[in-house]
């Protein structure tokens, strides 16, 4: 479950990493696309440095859930301001709580698994996970252009709707799918840390040691 949980996350990772620059070029030039990148990527080092100072603490089903659900926040209110400082904060602060996130999933799959065994399984881990990346660097451009951007288009279904929260034009069907993708893995983070397996896990040797 929680293998499936990563592959899920890092679809909506590279959905992100697909179509961010284009949502923001029909906003601003590269050059502000190019500051924004690295205001927001920054969050994923501030965010890394603390948890290596400060530790992740016992509860790491907790954290998962707790780190995911924010994660989801931010995203979905990335797509949600036709405008460039929020979508910086909040692109910031969803990079600071995919650390939270990945090092959560990390330890609690790593540390219930037989060490003989952590060479074999963790590269199945890996390759299951990246399908996700795949599946969202082949469906972003079409999901963008074909469905998501002509419902949001100024005379499009959605256009006296959502349109009128969010906006219309270029990049605001990104931006919905943001919203949507945001949703989904905020109800992803609530429904993982109700489930009793997952909450149950036990911090294994590698904890120990640590």
């Amino acid at each position: 479950m929680l293998v499936l949980l990563m592959s899920v996350v890092c679809f909506y990772i590279g959905l992100l990493q697909s179509l961010f620059s284009p949502m923001m070029l029909a906003l601003t030039d590269s050059k502000v696309l190019g500051i924004s990148l690295s205001l927001a990527a920054s969050g994923m080092l501030a965010s890394s440095l603390f948890i290596g100072l400060k530790g992740l603490g016992n509860n790491k089903p907790k954290i998962l859930s707790f780190s995911l659900a924010l994660a989801g926040l931010f995203y979905a209110l990335m797509g949600t301001f036709p405008a460039v400082v929020p979508i910086v904060v909040f692109g910031f602060l969803f990079f600071a709580a995919l650390p939270f996130v990945n090092t959560s999933l990390e330890v609690l799959i790593r540390t219930n698994i037989d060490n003989e065994k952590q060479g074999r399984v963790w590269s199945m881990v890996s390759a299951i996970s990246q399908v996700g990346l795949l599946l969202a660097f082949g469906s972003a451009g079409f999901l963008a252009d074909h469905f998501f951007s002509p419902l949001l288009a100024q005379h499009g279904a959605l256009a006296d709707t959502v349109g009128q929260l969010i906006g219309t034009g270029a990049g605001r069907g990104i931006g919905f799918l943001f919203m949507l993708s945001g949703v989904i893995v905020f109800v992803l983070a609530i429904v993982s840390g109700r489930v009793q397996k997952i909450r149950e896990l036990k911090l294994g040797t590698v904890e120990e040691k640590a």
